[in-house]
């Protein structure tokens, strides 16, 4: 979706969209962040680098 744009911190750049309890289109980390503390993410918590995790093979 290259159209899709946070509701709260305006990025274009996420690996899942999601909807708010109103219906607005948010990224991953302001929903995540919206219901684990109650309130939207702060602006200057925005970052432009989506960095992956680093996974470990679980049969080493």
């Amino acid at each position: 979706n290259g159209s899709a744009q946070c509701y709260n911190c305006h990025t274009t750049a996420t690996p899942l969209w999601r909807k708010d309890d109103e219906g607005k289109t948010v990224c991953n980390a302001c929903s995540l962040y919206y219901k684990l503390h109650g309130f939207a993410r702060p602006i200057s918590m925005k970052s432009d680098v989506i960095h992956k995790r680093s996974r470990h093979d679980a049969s080493a």
